[in-house]
């Protein structure tokens, strides 16, 4: 049977035939890249971003963004983890509080994403904008004391690359030098090359935007946990839903001290040193590493429009985890971490140092109230970036 389908088969009519299919996908991806997707976009959810294989292209941002600039709407553009994301928020989604704050003048896009660091996908999108636009903001949520390598990888997606070759950036000379003196440093240069590979070859033919649109639109095509009863379905018809957030009294219920107290004593012992039981001291070359990796990834001229957020952890935890000079260490991490920022030229606040235990629904996800507040804050922030722009 095969053999007799194989002599009906002219090599060459077929040969064409695959080269014209190339060039038609490659064609349509062109077309995805610059059109939006995303129907009545509200976040990237956790059924819709990396968790579950979803990567959302820094061109879609880009085209979702300017969808609103050009039809004269500030935009906000909403990055970092999984707090900034409003995991657990369900209806009350913090970003939405926010956009009813700002008013119909603001269009507030939130593209966090668990784990997502802030100068990642969502980030460079923002300094793409930046080249056309003068009222686009960056907003995201960041570790305290804390910046990541431009290019690093999300989950395996390569942001920084993806931008470059399609040649979304402004020309940043600082970058581009930090990145190749960072190249000297890097562990596993075939990772590094695959992923710089991959992107250049997808400005060519553009498959990720085109496999992302058919994803979202039409069909899905990788198996994951969360979507395994209907994984083939498109991710637009995927609900955004969190479960619901318990009561307080049962809330904090897998509390486990073993686990959560490393986690919170990282947070400040990376840039305070630990040199005697309790007694901390700043680390001076950590903090020159730091201030040296802000500096080249950011250019001067879009500092003032971003806002930067150190969120408090649960109080609850803090309370229990650590002991009241650690807690106070912890303070005194915040408090650097918002000065760091603000010294070199970013706005930044500190959330949750009045907040309590009911405005979180664990460790460091802010419930309803808590997203409220965030808000509340945030608004009051861009105000003033707003007046600083004009």
């Amino acid at each position: 049977m095969w053999l007799k389908l194989r002599e009906r088969i002219n090599a060459s009519a077929f040969l064409i035939c695959v080269l014209v299919g190339f060039a038609t996908c490659s064609y349509a991806g062109h077309k995805c890249a610059q059109h939006n997707p995303f129907i009545n976009f509200r976040r990237f959810h956790r059924l819709l971003n990396a968790e579950t294989y979803f990567y959302p292209t820094v061109s879609q941002m880009v085209a979702l963004a300017k969808e609103s600039l050009d039809k004269g709407e500030k935009v906000v553009i909403v990055g970092g983890n999984s707090i900034a994301m409003g995991k657990g928020q369900g209806k009350d989604l913090w970003t939405e509080n926010l956009q009813r704050r700002l008013g119909p003048d603001y269009k507030v896009l939130n593209f966090a994403q668990s784990l997502m660091p802030p100068l990642s996908g969502p980030y460079l999108a923002f300094l793409s904008l930046t080249q056309k636009y003068n009222f686009v903001f960056y907003v995201a949520v960041a570790e305290y004391c804390s910046v990541n390598d431009v290019e690093e990888p999300y989950q395996g997606y390569p942001y920084w690359w993806d931008a470059y070759y399609k040649k979304l950036l402004p020309p940043v000379p600082s970058i581009e030098n930090w990145i190749s003196e960072r190249a000297l440093l890097t562990r596993d240069k075939q990772a590094s090359d695959e992923c710089k590979l991959g992107a250049y070859l997808d400005s060519l033919f553009y498959f990720r935007d085109l496999w992302t649109t058919v994803g979202y639109k039409y069909f899905f095509t990788v198996w994951t946990p969360g979507t395994a009863a209907n994984f083939w379905e498109p991710r637009q018809l995927v609900p955004d839903y969190d479960p619901p957030v318990l009561p307080i009294a049962a809330r904090f219920y897998n509390f486990n001290p073993e686990i959560d107290k490393p986690r919170l004593k990282a947070r400040f012992n990376w840039i305070y040193q630990e040199t005697a039981p309790e007694q901390w001291q700043l680390s001076e070359d950590n903090l020159f590493m730091l201030k040296n990796a802000m500096s080249a990834q950011i250019p001067t001229e879009v500092r003032p429009k971003m806002l930067i957020i150190g969120v408090r952890d649960c109080p609850y935890y803090v309370r229990q985890d650590l002991t009241q000079k650690e807690q106070q260490q912890l303070i005194r991490t915040a408090k650097q971490s918002t000065k760091l920022w603000r010294d070199f030229g970013c706005r930044a606040i500190e959330a949750g140092g009045d907040y309590v235990d009911e405005d979180f629904i664990d460790d460091c996800h802010l419930s309803a109230t808590g997203g409220v507040k965030l808000a509340k804050s945030v608004a009051e922030e861009l105000s003033k970036m707003e007046d600083a722009c004009r």
